[in-house]
């Protein structure tokens, strides 16, 4: 490959750039300046041959030309624009050999003609595969978007791009980046890129430009008054939008298209109403009724709130509608936060748990409770009508004795949804093992822990603050968790062996005559924990602790004191040799006797 950059003179000159071996000239590239046209010549005569290149005299260019002497092909490009793709080096069977290189010129006419080549760089180098890695891919896009297609390629460098709509080359398109800039229908259409190296060229794969019309501007649901959207209560924290709204004959008196929102107060007192948290430089209206004229103007505002918000103080009368509206200024439009504050004191409802019991509070892994029970008070100052209203108690093992719903064993839930409570009423939830359900033990649980129970809102009629209920948390007394016997009707398809052995195909051959001890041929003494079936069993490892597999996934086990999967290597004794399945590490287990 030869790289040269070279400039040419104003006057009338062919200017050539030679390749000649020995003493024959096996082709050239000739410059024009005539009509400033890049010309080619090759060694049977032919030639020169215009390129449909063109140059511009007292510039400087980076010119490339490469050479496939294996295949007798040469190519070039100015300042990476192809300008001659494939030609022989030799049309007459010449001797493939670059003897030398040759800057020229014949000039026509008088005046100061020169030729300059500058910075010659000559590699000889392995053809390198081209390839597309990345092809550009279809999309579906808005009408006056900007759009651009990709593609990216290795190969022999430099390499030459021409992109293609409908296999019609795009003139000047000869980027690895294609860029149409606001589209229109007409730029729909089948985008693909020809990549050359000089020598070889690929085709991308073909991408589909689909141009669609804009969706025809919808306006909210409340952009005028007869759509206002109705609000009620002393706290209220609404969004919404004024993109595309309307101007309606009522917000000639207004700054911008108004949406709208209807709110009957709860009591008499003051209310602040704000946009306080809305994206753009809103104005704020608000109106009452009147028989007679339609809407009044109670109150407005442009820039009262923080910063470029609206704010309004009033006092609200009870069962009062007030309308507001919400422009931009100027013409302003984004996403609007609405927010009204009212000072009452309205009654209240508070609920809570207490009482939590459980029985037994000594219990084996993996077991049930025999009962429960706990109280839902109503500590506020209002009744509770639960017709719409429902309550999950969670119950969770906290070893540390301070809950945390993420770190904490979750037991399970029950759900209580029952009648009204008045104020200051109390009501009982007690439970039998036949309705706790779900409610149990984790079969990895062995040790003292409290039980915390968590009251949830599952539901409500909006009487109640969900995050009083969601945050309140009580615990019980603390119980005991405790390893049991080897279950008798464990392993039962095992083949049972002379002298006490047992072998099962997934697991292999174990003594089982010191239950809840057995000794494995390859994992030697291992303790197996109460309740342990094929698809739920619990071992005792001397070297690893508290081990958890099951027929299906054996042999690899999780270690509880790990805190991770690992995998047994069968057949491995003394040592055992593991992986940890989380850390990829390999490590090595021992056996002791119990």
């Amino acid at each position: 490959m030869v790289e040269n950059k070279f400039s040419l003179p104003d006057t009338p000159t062919l200017a050539s750039g030679r390749f000649i071996q020995d003493s024959d000239e096996l082709f050239s590239l000739d410059f024009s300046n005539f009509d400033l046209q890049i010309y080619y010549a090759l060694d049977d005569g032919t030639g020169p041959t215009g390129t449909g290149v063109y140059f511009a005299n007292g510039r400087v260019y980076k010119l490339i030309i490469r050479m496939d002497f294996e295949r007798n092909l040469w190519s070039a490009s100015i300042d990476h624009t192809p300008v001659s793709i494939n030609q022989p080096i030799t049309a007459v069977g010449s001797k493939l050999n670059l003897g030398s290189i040759a800057a020229a010129w014949l000039s026509l006419g008088e005046g100061d003609n020169y030729l300059l080549f500058d910075n010659y760089e000559v590699r000889a180098e392995a053809r390198r595969e081209l390839k597309i890695h990345a092809h550009p891919e279809s999309r579906t896009e808005t009408a006056a978007t900007d759009v651009s297609f990709r593609v990216v390629a290795g190969g022999g460098e430099p390499l030459l791009y021409q992109w293609r709509k409908d296999e019609m080359a795009i003139p000047g398109a000869t980027q690895p980046i294609l860029s149409l800039l606001t589209v229109k229908s007409e730029d729909a259409g089948r985008y693909s890129v020809v990549v050359s190296d000089g020598i070889d060229s690929i085709t991308s794969d073909e991408a589909v430009l689909e141009v669609v019309l804009p969706s025809p501007s919808v306006p909210p649901e409340n952009d005028d008054p007869g759509g206002a959207i109705n609000l009620q209560g002393a706290s209220v924290q609404v969004s919404g939008t004024n993109i595309d709204a309307t101007l309606e004959m009522e917000e000639t008196d207004l700054r911008g298209m108004s949406v709208w929102w209807t709110w009957l107060a709860p009591a008499t007192a003051e209310v602040t109403i704000d946009t306080d948290g809305s994206d753009f430089d809103t104005t704020l209206a608000v109106f009452t009724d009147s028989s007679e004229s339609g809407l009044i103007l109670l109150e407005a505002d442009d820039d009262g709130g923080r910063g470029a918000n609206s704010r309004v103080e009033f006092e609200a009368l009870e069962e009062t509608f007030y309308h507001i509206a919400v422009s931009g200024s100027n013409g302003a439009s984004g996403t609007i936060s609405l927010n009204i504050e009212q000072e009452v004191n309205l009654p209240e409802v508070d609920l809570a748990l207490a009482n939590l019991t459980l029985s037994p509070l000594t219990i084996l892994a993996g077991e049930r409770f025999e009962a429960l029970s706990y109280e839902l008070i109503n500590a506020g100052t209002a009744m509770f009508d639960n017709d719409d209203s429902s309550f999950q108690v969670e119950l969770f093992l906290s070893s540390d004795g301070i809950f945390s719903s993420s770190d904490d064993q979750r037991m399970g839930s029950t759900e209580w949804s029952g009648g009204s409570l008045e104020a200051g009423d109390r009501w009982m939830m007690a439970m039998d093992a036949s309705s706790l359900g779900e409610i149990e033990i984790p079969a990895n649980s062995l040790g003292e822990y409290l039980v915390f129970a968590r009251l949830e809102l599952a539901s409500s009629s909006g009487q109640i603050d969900s995050t009083e209920a969601n945050d309140y948390t009580m615990s019980g007394e603390p119980i005991m968790v405790l390893k049991g016997e080897a279950s008798d009707n464990l392993w039962s398809d095992a083949v049972t062996v002379n002298g006490g052995w047992r072998w099962i195909e997934w697991f292999g051959f174990w003594n089982d005559s010191f239950l809840p001890w057995i000794f494995h041929t390859e994992h030697e003494w291992m303790y197996v924990a109460q309740g342990s079936t094929d698809e739920s069993l619990w071992l005792f490892d001397l070297a690893l602790g508290w081990l958890y597999t099951t027929s299906t996934v054996y042999p690899s086990l999780y270690g509880h004191e790990l805190e991770a999967w690992i995998f047994y290597f069968q057949g491995t004794s003394s040592p055992r040799e593991f992986v940890n399945l989380i850390s990829g590490e390999f490590f090595a287990g021992d056996g002791l006797n119990p």
